[in-house]
């Protein structure tokens, strides 16, 4: 929907441009192996960006060309950045399941956090249980529970998640820095090779 730096100028699609494209995939995509109203990552219509909240309306709009397309499995990513009222994000669950949304994907990893704070992801995973059930999915997990265990609050920088985790979470998780990587990459790669060898020294002893 939406893929550019944020100084970028915005450049969304237009529907009505879209919909020979969801003519075509309605008769390429498969349904999700539990049926079309569940999700799955690789199968059904994944909508994503960019951030697809950003222009909530076109969201809305292009959830509801989905449906007219009777394609199954339909659901999109947010990294929860908008999550700020547990009201405002239940009332849009609502309107977009409405109009025929199946499920939400929360994306949590270490570069979301240093921007999204965690208590507006838990509200998106709270909200998207109520609405949406067992087709509320959480990407990564293994990430958002980890920072749980450390009370963590508030946004994480990257530095600071490896602080608190420790390189050992590249061994577990999936990294996409993409545009999101420091600044300072040659430090931090550094840092990250001087915990890999402490805890590889220490194992030997």
């Amino acid at each position: 929907m939406y893929a550019c730096s944020p100084e970028g100028s915005e450049n969304w699609i237009e529907p009505e441009k879209i919909e020979g494209v969801m003519d075509y995939l309605s008769e390429k995509i498969q349904a999700p192996r539990m049926g079309p109203k569940s999700v799955g990552l690789n199968s059904g219509l994944h909508y994503t960006g960019g951030e697809p909240f950003l222009n909530y309306n076109l969201l809305l709009n292009l959830v509801k060309m989905g449906n007219r397309f009777d394609i199954p499995g339909i659901f999109v990513e947010t990294n929860c950045f908008w999550c700020r009222e547990e009201e405002t994000v239940v009332e849009r669950f609502l309107e977009l399941k409405e109009a025929r949304l199946d499920g939400v994907l929360v994306s949590v990893n270490p570069f979301t956090a240093g921007h999204v704070p965690l208590e507006n992801t838990l509200a998106a995973i709270e909200a998207g249980k109520e609405v949406f059930g067992s087709n509320l999915l959480i990407y990564q997990k293994s990430f958002l529970d980890r920072m749980r265990r450390k009370d963590v609050e508030g946004t994480v920088p990257l530095e600071k998640s490896l602080e608190l985790i420790g390189s050992s979470m590249f061994k577990t998780m999936e990294m996409l820095p993409r545009g999101g990587f420091p600044t300072n990459s040659e430090n931090f790669i550094q840092r990250i090779r001087r915990r890999n060898f402490s805890v590889s020294a220490a194992r030997r002893n």
